[in-house]
C-alpha cells in the first residue's frame, strides 16, 4: 500500500550524501525525482 509522500520524503533525505555520486541510493530506497 503507498506510504504519505512525507513519509517517502523523509526516507530519502535520511540518506547520507555521497559527493562523488550523489544519485546513489540504497536499492529499497524510493527515489523522488526533484523537477
Amino acid at each position: 500500500m503507498p506510504l504519505p509522500a512525507s513519509l517517502l520524503i523523509i526516507s530519502v533525505l535520511k540518506i547520507p550524501v555521497n559527493k562523488e555520486n550523489p544519485y546513489q541510493f540504497e536499492a529499497n530506497q524510493i527515489i523522488i525525482p526533484m523537477s
